[in-house]
């Protein structure tokens, strides 16, 4: 046992002194890092919707801009749909490791399930709706989208860590 600065004592690891206390489970610790990607993701999401807002009120073709186009905005209708709802699981996860629910981790699992879902969603609208010239450098979209694959495959990859253990 070690002593914190407070006061307090901290469980030795292996060993090695911790400077805060020991969580109850790693499941803590898991909830806290699948939230925190979830989150993110969520970010990259909404800043994808909002960017594409952003082009297709501004793009004229047609005879007018692109959201003039019913398909257009049905398109994005969506994706704003599955970012809010993404973003709901998100604070319900955090709303359970907070208080320390035993559901926390099953919340933390339907956060990223949700934001995944969403970052992909999101992507696939603001590409489709910015079409090449979104990957070019007059744009960031290219900047988001590979923001958002990289939180995909993150949030994936301890999917694969779980399967594994």
């Amino acid at each position: 046992m070690s002593t914190r600065p407070d006061g307090s004592r901290s469980t030795p690891v292996r060993g090695i002194p911790c400077p805060w206390p020991r969580p109850r489970s790693i499941a803590v610790l898991r909830t806290g890092s699948d939230g925190g990607t979830a989150a993110l993701l969520v970010g990259v999401a909404r800043t994808l919707v909002d960017r594409t807002v952003d082009h297709v009120r501004n793009r004229r073709a047609f005879g007018g801009t692109l959201a003039d186009l019913q398909s257009v905005r049905h398109a994005i209708a969506d994706a704003v749909v599955a970012v809010e709802g993404a973003r709901a699981a998100v604070w319900a996860a955090a709303d359970a490791a907070n208080r320390e629910d035993e559901a926390a981790g099953r919340w933390s699992v339907i956060a990223v399930a949700a934001a995944v879902a969403a970052g992909r969603r999101a992507g696939e609208v603001a590409l489709q709706c910015h079409g090449a010239v979104g990957l070019t450098d007059a744009f960031d979209l290219a900047v988001w989208l590979r923001r958002g694959k990289a939180l995909e495959i993150a949030a994936q990859a301890r999917e694969y860590e779980e399967r594994m253990w």
